[in-house]
Parts: structure tokens; C-alpha cells; sequence
């Protein structure tokens, strides 16, 4: 139903999807930045790997933020003192990681996914 409601704006005022959620972040002042990583890995070997790690060591630091809290739900959804996450997600079918991240600003997004990257190559060579 949001979904039909999110059409019927985007059809009654003309302007495309983009330009109606920029005008929703200047009238509400919130703005934020999405990007997401796929990384491939070596093997499934690899990707069990990285799947106990998190178990065993949940991350409590990401990228200098602290982590508040973490839903596993679906991956590992890591959310960070300054409102950013990252969602850790692996692939069911094929050895891959993918990274998603949400910041306020893009350079912000970017740091947290080099990080990530950074962290995940690391283990994947342990």
C-alpha cells in the first residue's frame, strides 16, 4: 500500500522520485548516503571463515565508531553511535560478501566500506 501511495505523489506532482526525497530532506533536514561493496571471495571455505569469526568476535568498533547494537537478522547489521550502520550480508549460493553501508555523507560511506573491506581481506588470509 505505501507503495501505491508513494506512485500516486510521484504521478499527481510530476517530479521524479530523486527530486521529491531531496525536497523531503530539506523540509525535514535529514540526509543521508548509501553505497554497498560486493566482495568476492576465495571459496565458501572463506566465507565460513569470516560467518565464525563474526560469531566469535562480534565487532564492537567500526571504521573509529563505536558499535551500539547488532542485528543478525539476515547478516549483520551493525549499527554505529553516530546513526551510520553496516550491514554484513553473505551470499547463499556463492562465495560473496556484500558490504552496505548508510552515513550521512558519502565520503563517510566510503571510509566505513574501505574499512570493512580492509577488515574482511584481513580474515580472508587468516
Amino acid at each position: 500500500m505505501s507503495a501505491l501511495y508513494v506512485l500516486e505523489v510521484v504521478g499527481q506532482s510530476g517530479e521524479d522520485l530523486s527530486a521529491l526525497y531531496r525536497q523531503l530532506q530539506q523540509e525535514t533536514g535529514y540526509t543521508s548516503a548509501y553505497d554497498r561493496i560486493d566482495l568476492p571471495l576465495a571459496s565458501m571455505e572463506v566465507r565460513s571463515r569470516i560467518f565464525a569469526q563474526l560469531q566469535a568476535n562480534p565487532l564492537t568498533e567500526i571504521a573509529g565508531k563505536s558499535v551500539v547494537d547488532c542485528n543478525g537478522v539476515d547478516g549483520y547489521k551493525f549499527r554505529l553511535a553516530d546513526g551510520s550502520w553496516l550491514l554484513v550480508r553473505f551470499s547463499g549460493t556463492e562465495p560473496l560478501l556484500r558490504l552496505y553501508c548508510e552515513a550521512a555523507t558519502l565520503p563517510q560511506v566510503h571510509q566505513t566500506l574501505e574499512w570493512a573491506v580492509g577488515k574482511f581481506d584481513l580474515i580472508k588470509t587468516v
